[in-house]
């Protein structure tokens, strides 16, 4: 299973990819 530490740290990264695009 995901630590929710890294569940946050990609999520994070997900939202900075999705600010990039649009």
């Amino acid at each position: 299973m995901v630590k929710n530490a890294d569940f946050v740290f990609i999520f994070n990264n997900l939202q900075n990819q999705w600010f990039d695009i649009f």
